[in-house]
């Protein structure tokens, strides 16, 4: 469970960054939304990766 909210929390920050990337006025602010964005978006395949490591482990029948 605690997996699913990380993941939310990274989905919402990586949109986050999106939104502060396509408002930006100067080339900073662009940088730290599209820094943000890219955090959020490598995160959840980090996430992905894990959770498929972990389902060959130990598979359930």
């Amino acid at each position: 469970m605690g997996k699913r909210i990380f993941a939310t929390f990274c989905i919402v920050l990586a949109l986050l960054g999106l939104y502060l990337a396509s408002q930006a006025r100067d080339d900073g602010m662009f940088l730290g939304g599209m820094l943000f964005s890219l955090f959020g978006v490598l995160v959840n395949f980090w996430l992905i990766a894990q959770d498929d490591r972990d389902e060959l482990a130990n598979p359930s029948l």
